[in-house]
């Protein structure tokens, strides 16, 4: 998700506040949607993650294939072999 964050330095009086030009007032930061995590996020369906939430997400949609699907997906010639 992404949230504007007041990160105001609190300049000095006599240089004067330049209020919402200032580009310390709305400063764009960036949330995993799952974790909190701040910095690097991926999107996905509107979703927002985290590196290692996106691993995660990836990991859980690849373990649900089934072995022909893995395989597909992998490229691998895999046939299956009957006695």
């Amino acid at each position: 998700m992404r949230k504007y964050e007041n990160e105001c330095v609190g300049c000095p009086t006599e240089m004067g506040c330049i209020g919402n030009s200032c580009p310390y007032i709305n400063v764009p930061r960036d949330y995993c949607d799952l974790c909190g995590y701040e910095g690097a996020i991926y999107r996905i369906d509107s979703e927002d993650y985290c590196e290692d939430c996106i691993k995660q997400y990836f990991q859980d949609m690849f373990d649900d294939l089934t072995i022909t699907e893995k395989a597909k997906i992998l490229e691998v010639d895999m046939e299956e072999i009957n006695d």
